[in-house]
């Protein structure tokens, strides 16, 4: 992925293409491995930092393995205690793959820890703020967020990449890295192919 992405330096991602509703958890975290990559290198990251980057965004939800799935595919609204739950699975996929004896890369494992963090403190599962947070989880933090929001879950209908787009930019400098939101808007289509514009 780091390969194809340096090779087309200029690819605007289409979320059409890479959209897909069957096997959610596999197939958001390879968008979001991809669109994660794609801000790394409009960053100007060498190819090792965008292979770690890379590798915290594909696993960045492993730690939802451990999570009852009957809360994961809920159609519903969670209760606190569901949602409590849900917010330990950052740090418990942190966990498991540092006592995993498989030599991953310490910034990778920080970005999967971190990737629910949020830059006023407000998120899990540290309420850590600012610069606190580490580079790779807040680029993985907005992937995340725009390929949840764009795509169709149990408890809501997914949301046009368009006003994901909105939500991040509304959320930038508060929730989330303004220079980063910045770049994933010049790297990411808000309107696909296609789409009819008034």
């Amino acid at each position: 992925i780091v390969e194809e992405i340096i090779k087309n330096r200029n690819v605007m991602v289409n979320m059409i293409d890479l959209k897909s509703y069957d096997n959610y958890t596999y197939y958001h975290s390879v968008n979001v491995g991809v669109l994660s990559i794609v801000v790394g290198v409009a960053f100007g990251m060498d190819p090792n930092s965008l292979y770690k980057l890379g590798l915290g965004a594909l696993l960045h939800d492993i730690g939802k393995v451990f999570i009852d799935k009957n809360i994961i595919d809920k159609p519903g609204p969670l209760t606190p205690e569901e949602f409590a739950t849900v917010k330990k699975h950052p740090a418990l996929g942190y966990e498991y793959l540092r006592n995993a004896n498989l030599d991953l890369p310490n910034s990778s494992l920080v970005g999967i820890r971190q990737h629910h963090e949020r830059l006023d403190g407000s998120g899990y599962p540290d309420g850590i703020s600012g610069r606190e947070i580490h580079q790779f989880s807040r680029i993985i933090s907005i992937a995340d967020v725009f390929d949840a929001m764009t795509s169709d879950r149990p408890y809501r209908a997914a949301m046009m990449p368009s006003e994901v787009m909105e939500f991040l930019m509304g959320g930038a400098g508060k929730l989330f890295d303004l220079e980063f939101v910045s770049l994933f808007t010049r790297k990411v289509a808000a309107f696909p192919l296609g789409t009819c514009v008034l």
